[in-house]
């Protein structure tokens, strides 16, 4: 009986161990860096048309100065870039210098 005993706390054992280190057995033929589904990003398409970026994504831009350049014709960021400074600055009642910083900031 003590025979059989030890023959099963043997196998337990080493049933023990294999359970611990099942992760090195399992993950052999795996590769090391493999990125998570969820995040993984769609491939960039260069043809694509870049989304349209709104005036108050703009740095500096917030619905007040956004609604006087609407008014004046200045709907989009690209038309904003389009746009020079004396006419932004006047559209918006801010400084040509201001108005510049929009205008570089603004995406192409």
């Amino acid at each position: 009986m003590a025979s059989l005993m030890r023959g099963l706390l043997a196998i337990a054992g080493v049933i023990a161990v294999l359970w611990l280190v099942r992760d090195r057995f399992v993950t052999i033929g795996l590769p090391k860096n493999v990125e998570p589904v969820s995040f993984r990003v769609a491939p960039h398409d260069p043809t694509a048309a870049p989304p349209p970026a709104e005036l108050t994504d703009i740095p500096g831009i917030g619905p007040v100065y956004a609604e006087r350049l609407s008014d004046a014709g200045i709907d989009s960021a690209g038309d904003l870039a389009a746009a020079d400074p004396a006419t932004v600055a006047a559209a918006a009642g801010v400084s040509e210098e201001r108005a510049a910083t929009w205008i570089d900031a603004a995406p192409r």
